[in-house]
């Protein structure tokens, strides 16, 4: 799981950045499902 912060949406959905082993940022695109909350400790 990812924090729902780092999702992002556009018109082709939802998606994320990530960095690959030779520092190339790529999309990759999610499919959210059900939000938990988690208590701070």
């Amino acid at each position: 799981m990812i924090p729902r912060r780092a999702v992002q949406t556009d018109i082709a959905g939802d998606f994320v950045m990530i960095v690959t082993e030779g520092n190339v940022a790529e999309r990759r695109n999610v499919e959210l499902g059900v939000q938990t909350s988690q208590a701070s400790s």
